[in-house]
Protein backbone atom coordinates (compact mmCIF):
# COMPACT_ATOMS: atom_id res chain seq x y z
CA UNK A 1 0.00 0.00 0.00
CA UNK A 2 1.27 3.43 -0.96
CA UNK A 3 0.43 6.89 0.14
CA UNK A 4 0.48 9.65 -2.44
CA UNK A 5 1.72 13.10 -1.47
CA UNK A 6 0.90 16.10 -3.65
CA UNK A 7 3.04 19.22 -3.22
CA UNK A 8 3.99 22.32 -5.21
CA UNK A 9 7.61 22.94 -6.22
CA UNK A 10 8.73 25.72 -8.53
CA UNK A 11 5.10 26.50 -9.47
CA UNK A 12 4.61 22.88 -10.52
CA UNK A 13 2.39 20.26 -8.97
CA UNK A 14 4.52 17.29 -7.89
CA UNK A 15 3.54 13.90 -6.53
CA UNK A 16 5.53 11.34 -4.55
CA UNK A 17 4.76 7.96 -3.16
CA UNK A 18 6.14 6.17 -0.12
CA UNK A 19 5.45 2.82 1.35
CA UNK A 20 4.02 2.10 4.74
CA UNK A 21 5.83 -0.09 7.23
CA UNK A 22 3.98 -3.15 6.06
CA UNK A 23 4.41 -2.69 2.35
CA UNK A 24 7.24 -2.44 -0.12
CA UNK A 25 7.18 -0.53 -3.37
CA UNK A 26 6.22 -2.54 -6.45
CA UNK A 27 8.45 -0.59 -8.85
CA UNK A 28 12.11 -1.50 -9.33
CA UNK A 29 13.59 2.04 -9.38
CA UNK A 30 12.04 2.81 -6.03
CA UNK A 31 13.39 -0.46 -4.60
CA UNK A 32 16.86 0.36 -5.87
CA UNK A 33 16.68 3.80 -4.26
CA UNK A 34 15.69 2.34 -0.90
CA UNK A 35 18.36 -0.35 -1.10
CA UNK A 36 21.05 2.26 -1.87
CA UNK A 37 19.96 4.42 1.04
CA UNK A 38 19.96 1.48 3.43
CA UNK A 39 23.31 0.27 2.14
CA UNK A 40 24.79 3.75 2.69
CA UNK A 41 23.30 3.86 6.17
CA UNK A 42 24.71 0.40 6.97
CA UNK A 43 28.17 1.40 5.71
CA UNK A 44 28.05 4.58 7.77
CA UNK A 45 27.11 2.58 10.84
CA UNK A 46 29.90 0.09 10.19
CA UNK A 47 32.42 2.89 9.92
CA UNK A 48 31.09 4.42 13.12
CA UNK A 49 31.29 1.07 14.91
CA UNK A 50 34.85 0.55 13.65
CA UNK A 51 35.82 4.05 14.78
CA UNK A 52 34.29 3.41 18.22
CA UNK A 53 36.14 0.09 18.47
CA UNK A 54 39.42 1.83 17.72
CA UNK A 55 38.61 4.51 20.27
CA UNK A 56 37.77 1.85 22.88
CA UNK A 57 41.01 -0.02 22.13
CA UNK A 58 42.98 3.22 22.44
CA UNK A 59 41.25 4.06 25.71
CA UNK A 60 41.96 0.55 26.99
CA UNK A 61 45.65 1.03 26.27
CA UNK A 62 45.58 4.38 28.07
CA UNK A 63 43.84 2.75 31.05
CA UNK A 64 46.43 -0.04 31.07
CA UNK A 65 49.26 2.49 31.04
CA UNK A 66 47.68 4.50 33.83
CA UNK A 67 47.09 1.35 35.86
CA UNK A 68 50.72 0.34 35.31
CA UNK A 69 51.90 3.80 36.42
CA UNK A 70 49.62 3.64 39.45
CA UNK A 71 50.91 0.17 40.30
CA UNK A 72 54.52 1.39 40.07
CA UNK A 73 53.77 4.42 42.24
CA UNK A 74 52.00 2.30 44.85
CA UNK A 75 54.90 -0.13 44.86
CA UNK A 76 57.38 2.73 45.30
CA UNK A 77 55.37 4.01 48.27
CA UNK A 78 54.14 0.81 49.91
CA UNK A 79 55.62 -2.24 48.19
CA UNK A 80 58.97 -3.95 47.94
CA UNK A 81 61.75 -2.08 46.19
CA UNK A 82 63.73 -5.08 44.98
CA UNK A 83 63.31 -6.03 41.32
CA UNK A 84 64.74 -9.48 41.91
CA UNK A 85 62.46 -12.26 40.68
CA UNK A 86 62.10 -15.28 42.94
CA UNK A 87 61.37 -18.77 41.67
CA UNK A 88 58.18 -18.92 43.76
CA UNK A 89 56.73 -15.88 41.99
CA UNK A 90 56.91 -17.43 38.50
CA UNK A 91 53.79 -18.95 36.95
CA UNK A 92 52.78 -20.79 33.78
CA UNK A 93 55.44 -21.50 31.17
CA UNK A 94 57.90 -19.34 33.06
CA UNK A 95 57.70 -21.66 36.04
CA UNK A 96 58.07 -24.70 33.80
CA UNK A 97 61.13 -23.24 32.03
CA UNK A 98 62.88 -22.39 35.28
CA UNK A 99 62.11 -25.74 36.93
CA UNK A 100 63.42 -27.54 33.85
CA UNK A 101 66.63 -25.49 34.04
CA UNK A 102 67.08 -26.40 37.72
CA UNK A 103 66.51 -30.08 37.00
CA UNK A 104 69.31 -30.03 34.40
CA UNK A 105 71.84 -28.52 36.83
CA UNK A 106 73.98 -30.50 39.27
CA UNK A 107 72.76 -30.05 42.83
CA UNK A 108 75.75 -27.92 43.82
CA UNK A 109 76.09 -25.85 40.62
CA UNK A 110 73.42 -23.21 41.24
CA UNK A 111 74.07 -21.17 44.38
CA UNK A 112 70.99 -20.73 46.58
CA UNK A 113 69.33 -17.36 46.62
CA UNK A 114 70.66 -15.28 49.46
CA UNK A 115 68.36 -14.69 52.37
CA UNK A 116 68.58 -11.52 54.32
CA UNK A 117 69.71 -11.78 57.89
CA UNK A 118 66.74 -11.62 60.20
CA UNK A 119 68.59 -9.26 62.53
CA UNK A 120 69.75 -9.75 66.08
CA UNK A 121 73.03 -11.16 67.24
CA UNK A 122 76.17 -9.33 68.26
CA UNK A 123 78.89 -8.40 65.80
CA UNK A 124 82.56 -8.64 66.66
CA UNK A 125 84.07 -5.31 67.65
CA UNK A 126 87.08 -4.08 65.62
CA UNK A 127 90.44 -4.42 67.35
CA UNK A 128 91.52 -0.98 66.12
CA UNK A 129 89.23 0.82 68.56
CA UNK A 130 90.70 2.42 71.66
CA UNK A 131 89.90 0.51 74.84
CA UNK A 132 89.47 1.51 78.46
CA UNK A 133 89.45 -1.07 81.26
CA UNK A 134 87.32 -0.49 84.34
CA UNK A 135 88.06 -2.80 87.29
CA UNK A 136 85.17 -3.74 89.54
CA UNK A 137 86.37 -4.84 93.00
CA UNK A 138 84.61 -5.93 96.15
CA UNK A 139 84.15 -3.29 98.84
CA UNK A 140 86.36 -3.75 101.92
CA UNK A 141 83.50 -4.91 104.14
CA UNK A 142 82.81 -7.89 101.83
CA UNK A 143 86.41 -9.12 101.58
CA UNK A 144 86.48 -11.25 104.80
CA UNK A 145 85.41 -14.88 104.37
CA UNK A 146 81.84 -15.31 105.70
CA UNK A 147 82.40 -18.83 107.12
CA UNK A 148 82.35 -19.05 110.97
CA UNK A 149 85.69 -18.68 112.75
CA UNK A 150 87.48 -17.83 109.43
CA UNK A 151 87.39 -14.11 108.64
CA UNK A 152 90.42 -14.48 106.33
CA UNK A 153 90.41 -11.77 103.59
CA UNK A 154 89.64 -13.18 100.15
CA UNK A 155 92.22 -12.70 97.41
CA UNK A 156 91.74 -12.23 93.63
CA UNK A 157 91.96 -15.50 91.68
CA UNK A 158 90.75 -14.35 88.27
CA UNK A 159 88.15 -12.18 86.56
CA UNK A 160 85.23 -12.25 84.16
CA UNK A 161 85.25 -9.95 81.13
CA UNK A 162 82.36 -8.27 79.32
CA UNK A 163 82.61 -5.63 76.61
CA UNK A 164 80.52 -2.52 76.17
CA UNK A 165 80.61 -0.20 73.17
CA UNK A 166 80.58 3.49 74.06
CA UNK A 167 80.29 6.59 71.88
CA UNK A 168 82.42 9.73 72.28
CA UNK A 169 80.79 12.75 70.59
CA UNK A 170 82.72 14.69 67.99
CA UNK A 171 84.42 17.80 69.27
CA UNK A 172 86.26 20.87 68.06
CA UNK A 173 89.63 22.15 69.21
CA UNK A 174 91.51 25.34 68.52
CA UNK A 175 95.01 25.02 67.08
CA UNK A 176 97.16 28.04 67.85
CA UNK A 177 100.04 28.63 65.45
CA UNK A 178 102.85 30.54 67.15
CA UNK A 179 105.39 31.89 64.70
CA UNK A 180 108.47 32.57 66.81
CA UNK A 181 110.36 35.78 66.08
CA UNK A 182 114.17 35.83 66.19
CA UNK A 183 116.40 38.87 66.47
CA UNK A 184 120.11 39.54 66.45
CA UNK A 185 121.24 41.33 69.64
CA UNK A 186 123.92 43.12 67.69
CA UNK A 187 122.16 44.25 64.49
CA UNK A 188 118.53 44.07 65.69
CA UNK A 189 117.27 42.32 62.52
CA UNK A 190 114.11 40.31 63.19
CA UNK A 191 112.97 37.23 61.26
CA UNK A 192 109.84 35.17 61.84
CA UNK A 193 109.54 31.38 61.47
CA UNK A 194 107.49 30.24 58.49
CA UNK A 195 104.16 28.49 58.95
CA UNK A 196 103.39 25.51 56.76
CA UNK A 197 101.06 26.27 53.85
CA UNK A 198 97.38 25.92 54.76
CA UNK A 199 94.47 24.69 52.63
CA UNK A 200 92.88 28.14 52.79
CA UNK A 201 95.38 30.95 53.22
CA UNK A 202 94.50 32.99 56.34
CA UNK A 203 91.36 30.88 56.61
CA UNK A 204 89.71 29.59 59.75
CA UNK A 205 89.22 25.88 58.97
CA UNK A 206 91.87 23.25 59.36
CA UNK A 207 92.16 20.26 57.01
CA UNK A 208 90.17 18.04 59.38
CA UNK A 209 87.22 20.45 59.42
CA UNK A 210 87.31 20.81 55.64
CA UNK A 211 87.32 17.03 55.27
CA UNK A 212 84.46 16.70 57.75
CA UNK A 213 82.21 19.22 55.96
CA UNK A 214 82.93 17.56 52.59
CA UNK A 215 82.33 14.01 53.78
CA UNK A 216 79.24 14.96 55.78
CA UNK A 217 77.61 16.42 52.68
CA UNK A 218 78.69 14.05 49.93
CA UNK A 219 79.03 10.77 51.83
CA UNK A 220 76.43 11.22 54.60
CA UNK A 221 74.06 13.43 52.53
CA UNK A 222 73.85 16.06 55.27
CA UNK A 223 73.02 19.53 53.87
CA UNK A 224 74.92 22.54 55.14
CA UNK A 225 72.04 23.93 57.18
CA UNK A 226 71.87 20.67 59.10
CA UNK A 227 75.61 20.67 59.66
CA UNK A 228 75.32 24.23 60.94
CA UNK A 229 72.81 23.03 63.55
CA UNK A 230 75.04 20.11 64.57
CA UNK A 231 78.13 22.30 64.99
CA UNK A 232 76.12 24.88 66.90
CA UNK A 233 75.14 22.20 69.44
CA UNK A 234 78.85 21.52 69.84
CA UNK A 235 79.42 25.18 70.69
CA UNK A 236 80.68 26.52 67.36
CA UNK A 237 78.52 28.63 65.04
CA UNK A 238 79.63 28.26 61.40
CA UNK A 239 77.52 29.95 58.73
CA UNK A 240 76.33 28.05 55.70
CA UNK A 241 77.86 30.61 53.35
CA UNK A 242 81.27 30.00 54.94
CA UNK A 243 80.97 26.22 54.52
CA UNK A 244 79.84 26.73 50.93
CA UNK A 245 83.00 28.73 50.19
CA UNK A 246 85.12 26.10 51.91
CA UNK A 247 83.67 23.33 49.74
CA UNK A 248 84.39 25.33 46.59
CA UNK A 249 88.00 25.89 47.67
CA UNK A 250 88.50 22.20 48.54
CA UNK A 251 87.10 21.27 45.12
CA UNK A 252 89.53 23.66 43.40
CA UNK A 253 92.34 22.03 45.37
CA UNK A 254 91.34 18.55 44.20
CA UNK A 255 90.34 19.36 40.63
CA UNK A 256 93.68 18.33 39.09
CA UNK A 257 93.55 15.04 40.95
CA UNK A 258 90.04 14.32 39.63
CA UNK A 259 91.18 15.29 36.11
CA UNK A 260 93.91 12.65 36.40
CA UNK A 261 91.30 10.08 37.48
CA UNK A 262 89.21 11.03 34.43
CA UNK A 263 92.16 10.47 32.10
CA UNK A 264 92.86 7.13 33.75
CA UNK A 265 89.38 5.63 33.29
CA UNK A 266 89.51 6.52 29.58
CA UNK A 267 92.41 4.06 29.32
CA UNK A 268 90.29 1.14 30.58
CA UNK A 269 88.44 -1.46 28.59
CA UNK A 270 85.00 -0.67 30.00
CA UNK A 271 83.19 2.40 31.31
CA UNK A 272 79.73 2.18 32.82
CA UNK A 273 77.64 5.36 32.70
CA UNK A 274 74.29 6.76 33.76
CA UNK A 275 72.73 10.11 34.63
CA UNK A 276 70.21 11.67 37.01
CA UNK A 277 68.61 15.13 37.23
CA UNK A 278 70.12 17.67 39.63
CA UNK A 279 68.32 21.05 39.74
CA UNK A 280 70.43 24.16 40.12
CA UNK A 281 69.73 27.84 40.60
CA UNK A 282 70.31 30.29 37.76
CA UNK A 283 72.22 33.27 39.07
CA UNK A 284 70.42 36.56 38.72
CA UNK A 285 66.78 35.48 38.62
CA UNK A 286 66.66 32.93 41.44
CA UNK A 287 64.86 30.31 39.34
CA UNK A 288 65.79 26.65 39.31
CA UNK A 289 66.67 24.78 36.17
CA UNK A 290 67.12 21.07 35.57
CA UNK A 291 70.75 20.10 35.30
CA UNK A 292 72.20 16.59 35.14
CA UNK A 293 74.82 14.69 37.06
CA UNK A 294 76.54 11.99 35.00
CA UNK A 295 78.54 9.15 36.47
CA UNK A 296 81.36 7.27 34.74
CA UNK A 297 82.55 4.13 36.50
CA UNK A 298 85.89 2.65 35.52
CA UNK A 299 86.78 -1.05 35.40
CA UNK A 300 88.86 -2.93 37.99
CA UNK A 301 92.11 -1.69 36.44
CA UNK A 302 91.08 1.95 36.99
CA UNK A 303 88.58 1.71 39.84
CA UNK A 304 87.43 5.32 39.93
CA UNK A 305 83.91 6.73 40.12
CA UNK A 306 83.76 10.06 38.28
CA UNK A 307 80.88 12.53 38.33
CA UNK A 308 80.32 15.26 35.76
CA UNK A 309 77.74 18.04 36.05
CA UNK A 310 76.11 19.61 32.99
CA UNK A 311 73.41 22.25 32.67
CA UNK A 312 71.38 20.09 30.26
CA UNK A 313 71.05 16.53 28.99
CA UNK A 314 72.56 17.05 25.56
CA UNK A 315 75.07 14.50 24.36
CA UNK A 316 77.44 17.23 23.21
CA UNK A 317 77.82 18.65 26.71
CA UNK A 318 77.72 15.24 28.42
CA UNK A 319 79.10 11.91 27.12
CA UNK A 320 80.49 13.25 23.83
CA UNK A 321 82.68 15.78 25.61
CA UNK A 322 83.68 13.62 28.56
CA UNK A 323 84.46 10.48 26.54
CA UNK A 324 86.32 12.23 23.76
CA UNK A 325 89.20 10.01 22.70
CA UNK A 326 87.90 6.93 24.54
CA UNK A 327 88.17 3.56 22.82
CA UNK A 328 86.41 0.62 24.40
CA UNK A 329 83.07 -0.63 25.71
CA UNK A 330 80.47 1.78 27.08
CA UNK A 331 77.70 0.17 29.13
CA UNK A 332 74.56 2.26 29.60
CA UNK A 333 70.79 1.93 29.81
CA UNK A 334 70.60 2.60 26.05
CA UNK A 335 69.31 6.17 26.44
CA UNK A 336 69.33 8.55 23.48
CA UNK A 337 71.95 10.79 25.13
CA UNK A 338 74.56 8.08 24.58
CA UNK A 339 73.65 7.36 20.96
CA UNK A 340 76.10 9.80 19.29
CA UNK A 341 79.12 8.43 21.17
CA UNK A 342 78.11 4.76 20.72
CA UNK A 343 77.55 5.32 17.00
CA UNK A 344 81.26 6.03 16.57
CA UNK A 345 83.65 3.29 15.51
CA UNK A 346 85.79 3.54 18.64
CA UNK A 347 83.05 2.96 21.22
CA UNK A 348 81.14 -0.33 21.47
CA UNK A 349 77.71 -0.08 23.09
CA UNK A 350 76.63 -2.51 25.81
CA UNK A 351 73.15 -2.33 27.32
CA UNK A 352 71.60 -3.41 30.60
CA UNK A 353 69.63 -6.63 31.11
CA UNK A 354 68.22 -5.26 34.38
CA UNK A 355 66.37 -2.59 32.38
CA UNK A 356 64.87 -5.27 30.14
CA UNK A 357 63.82 -7.23 33.22
CA UNK A 358 62.20 -4.09 34.64
CA UNK A 359 60.02 -3.70 31.54
CA UNK A 360 58.75 -7.28 31.77
CA UNK A 361 58.16 -6.99 35.49
CA UNK A 362 55.99 -3.92 34.88
CA UNK A 363 54.10 -5.87 32.20
CA UNK A 364 52.94 -8.58 34.59
CA UNK A 365 49.60 -6.83 35.12
CA UNK A 366 49.09 -6.71 31.36
CA UNK A 367 50.10 -10.27 30.37
CA UNK A 368 51.44 -12.29 33.27
CA UNK A 369 51.90 -15.46 31.24
CA UNK A 370 54.17 -13.80 28.68
CA UNK A 371 55.94 -11.60 31.25
CA UNK A 372 56.76 -14.58 33.50
CA UNK A 373 58.09 -16.49 30.49
CA UNK A 374 60.59 -13.70 29.79
CA UNK A 375 61.40 -13.20 33.47
CA UNK A 376 62.18 -16.90 33.87
CA UNK A 377 64.75 -16.77 31.05
CA UNK A 378 66.30 -13.59 32.47
CA UNK A 379 66.45 -15.20 35.91
CA UNK A 380 68.33 -18.15 34.40
CA UNK A 381 70.81 -15.70 32.81
CA UNK A 382 71.43 -14.13 36.22
CA UNK A 383 71.81 -17.55 37.86
CA UNK A 384 74.54 -18.37 35.36
CA UNK A 385 76.27 -15.08 36.22
CA UNK A 386 76.15 -15.86 39.96
CA UNK A 387 77.85 -19.16 39.32
CA UNK A 388 80.70 -17.38 37.50
CA UNK A 389 81.25 -14.75 40.18
CA UNK A 390 84.65 -16.12 41.24
CA UNK A 391 85.69 -17.35 37.77
CA UNK A 392 88.58 -16.02 35.74
CA UNK A 393 87.73 -14.14 32.55
CA UNK A 394 88.53 -17.22 30.46
CA UNK A 395 86.35 -19.48 32.60
CA UNK A 396 83.47 -16.98 32.57
CA UNK A 397 83.71 -16.59 28.78
CA UNK A 398 83.53 -20.36 28.28
CA UNK A 399 80.52 -20.66 30.61
CA UNK A 400 78.72 -17.90 28.75
CA UNK A 401 79.39 -19.51 25.39
CA UNK A 402 78.25 -22.93 26.60
CA UNK A 403 75.17 -21.94 28.62
CA UNK A 404 74.26 -18.26 28.17
CA UNK A 405 74.27 -18.11 24.37
CA UNK A 406 71.73 -20.96 23.88
CA UNK A 407 69.39 -19.28 26.39
CA UNK A 408 69.72 -15.95 24.57
CA UNK A 409 68.96 -17.65 21.24
CA UNK A 410 65.82 -19.24 22.67
CA UNK A 411 64.82 -15.91 24.17
CA UNK A 412 65.21 -14.16 20.80
CA UNK A 413 63.08 -16.77 19.02
CA UNK A 414 60.36 -16.32 21.63
CA UNK A 415 60.49 -12.52 21.26
CA UNK A 416 60.14 -12.79 17.47
CA UNK A 417 57.04 -15.00 17.75
CA UNK A 418 55.44 -13.11 20.62
CA UNK A 419 55.88 -9.73 18.95
CA UNK A 420 53.43 -10.84 16.23
CA UNK A 421 50.72 -11.57 18.82
CA UNK A 422 50.74 -8.56 21.14
CA UNK A 423 49.70 -4.95 20.74
CA UNK A 424 52.79 -2.78 20.18
CA UNK A 425 51.66 -0.12 22.64
CA UNK A 426 50.68 -2.54 25.41
CA UNK A 427 52.99 -2.99 28.38
CA UNK A 428 54.15 -6.42 27.17
CA UNK A 429 54.51 -5.05 23.62
CA UNK A 430 56.73 -2.22 24.82
CA UNK A 431 58.85 -4.67 26.82
CA UNK A 432 59.36 -6.84 23.75
CA UNK A 433 60.08 -3.81 21.55
CA UNK A 434 62.65 -2.56 24.08
CA UNK A 435 64.55 -5.86 23.83
CA UNK A 436 64.25 -6.14 20.07
CA UNK A 437 65.59 -2.62 19.47
CA UNK A 438 68.62 -3.28 21.70
CA UNK A 439 69.13 -6.99 21.20
CA UNK A 440 72.75 -6.91 19.99
CA UNK A 441 73.75 -4.58 22.82
CA UNK A 442 71.92 -6.68 25.44
CA UNK A 443 73.72 -9.85 24.32
CA UNK A 444 77.17 -8.30 23.91
CA UNK A 445 78.27 -9.16 27.45
CA UNK A 446 78.13 -12.87 26.56
CA UNK A 447 80.82 -12.40 23.89
CA UNK A 448 83.41 -11.57 26.56
CA UNK A 449 84.45 -12.69 30.00
CA UNK A 450 84.81 -9.23 31.55
CA UNK A 451 81.60 -7.32 30.75
CA UNK A 452 78.72 -7.22 33.23
CA UNK A 453 75.24 -8.44 32.44
CA UNK A 454 73.76 -5.13 33.62
CA UNK A 455 74.56 -1.53 34.44
CA UNK A 456 73.51 -1.76 38.10
CA UNK A 457 76.93 -0.74 39.44
CA UNK A 458 76.63 2.55 37.60
CA UNK A 459 73.11 3.08 38.91
CA UNK A 460 74.37 2.36 42.42
CA UNK A 461 77.07 5.00 41.93
CA UNK A 462 74.30 7.55 41.34
CA UNK A 463 72.49 6.59 44.52
CA UNK A 464 74.53 8.98 46.74
CA UNK A 465 73.57 11.84 44.41
CA UNK A 466 69.89 10.85 44.51
CA UNK A 467 69.88 10.50 48.29
CA UNK A 468 71.76 13.76 48.66
CA UNK A 469 69.37 15.52 46.29
CA UNK A 470 66.46 14.69 48.57
CA UNK A 471 68.27 16.54 51.35
CA UNK A 472 69.91 19.37 49.41
CA UNK A 473 66.87 19.88 47.11
CA UNK A 474 69.17 21.43 44.48
CA UNK A 475 72.86 21.78 43.70
CA UNK A 476 73.14 25.53 44.25
CA UNK A 477 74.47 27.31 41.18
CA UNK A 478 76.09 25.74 38.14
CA UNK A 479 79.43 26.17 39.93
CA UNK A 480 77.91 24.37 42.91
CA UNK A 481 77.10 21.43 40.65
CA UNK A 482 80.71 21.26 39.48
CA UNK A 483 81.93 21.45 43.08
CA UNK A 484 79.60 18.57 43.97
CA UNK A 485 80.92 16.54 41.02
CA UNK A 486 84.57 16.98 42.06
CA UNK A 487 84.11 16.17 45.74
CA UNK A 488 81.68 13.31 45.08
CA UNK A 489 84.23 11.76 42.68
CA UNK A 490 86.91 11.61 45.38
CA UNK A 491 84.62 10.55 48.23
CA UNK A 492 82.62 7.88 46.39
CA UNK A 493 85.77 6.39 44.85
CA UNK A 494 86.98 5.95 48.45
CA UNK A 495 83.73 4.22 49.33
CA UNK A 496 84.13 1.90 46.34
CA UNK A 497 87.62 0.94 47.55
CA UNK A 498 86.56 0.63 51.22
CA UNK A 499 88.77 3.56 52.23
CA UNK A 500 87.71 5.87 55.05
CA UNK A 501 86.78 9.02 53.07
CA UNK A 502 87.50 11.35 56.01
CA UNK A 503 91.04 10.07 56.50
CA UNK A 504 91.68 10.20 52.76
CA UNK A 505 90.26 13.69 52.27
CA UNK A 506 92.16 15.10 55.25
CA UNK A 507 95.45 13.63 54.09
CA UNK A 508 94.95 14.77 50.48
CA UNK A 509 94.01 18.30 51.57
CA UNK A 510 97.17 18.51 53.69
CA UNK A 511 99.46 17.20 50.96
CA UNK A 512 98.00 19.26 48.13
CA UNK A 513 98.07 22.48 50.15
CA UNK A 514 101.61 21.97 51.46
CA UNK A 515 103.08 20.73 48.18
CA UNK A 516 101.22 21.96 45.08
CA UNK A 517 103.77 20.19 42.84
CA UNK A 518 103.29 16.78 44.47
CA UNK A 519 103.14 13.73 42.24
CA UNK A 520 99.37 13.25 41.88
CA UNK A 521 99.81 9.53 41.15
CA UNK A 522 100.60 9.06 44.84
CA UNK A 523 97.25 10.56 45.81
CA UNK A 524 95.06 8.43 43.59
CA UNK A 525 92.71 6.50 45.91
CA UNK A 526 93.88 3.06 44.75
CA UNK A 527 97.53 4.09 45.06
CA UNK A 528 97.03 5.95 48.34
CA UNK A 529 96.12 2.77 50.15
CA UNK A 530 99.54 1.33 49.24
CA UNK A 531 101.76 4.33 49.85
CA UNK A 532 100.25 5.85 53.01
CA UNK A 533 100.56 3.91 56.23
CA UNK A 534 100.18 6.53 58.93
CA UNK A 535 98.04 9.64 59.00
CA UNK A 536 98.28 12.32 61.63
CA UNK A 537 94.73 12.80 62.86
CA UNK A 538 95.66 15.11 65.69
Amino acid sequence: MYNVVIFVENNRIMTDTYSTDDCLPDNIPECHRIIKEQRKEINDLKQEVQSLKQEVASLKQIVEKLNAQLSRRERMLFGRRSEKITAASLTGTGKVIYEQYLSEQPTDSTPPEKKKNGGGGRTELPSSLATKTIKHELPLDKLPCPYPYCNVPREPVGFDVSRQLEYIPASFKIIIHQRIKYACKVHGEIITADKSLQPIDKGLPGPGLLAQVSVAKYANHSPLYRQQQIYKRLGVNISRSSMCRWLKQVAELGRKLVALMENKIRLGRVIQSDETPLPFIIKGNGKTRRGYMWTYRGDHQYPYVIYDFTENRSAADGPDRFLQGYKGYLQTDGGSSFSPITDSEDVIAVNCMAHARRYFEQAQNNDKEAADHALAIIKILYDIERRSKDFTEEQRYKLRQDETMPKLTAFKNWLDEKQKEVLPKSAIGEAITYCQNRWAELCRYADTGFLNIDNNLSENALRPIVLGRKNWLFGGSSEGGKTAATLASLINTCKRLNIDPFQYMKDVIIRLSQNPDINLEELLPDKWTKTTTDIDTS
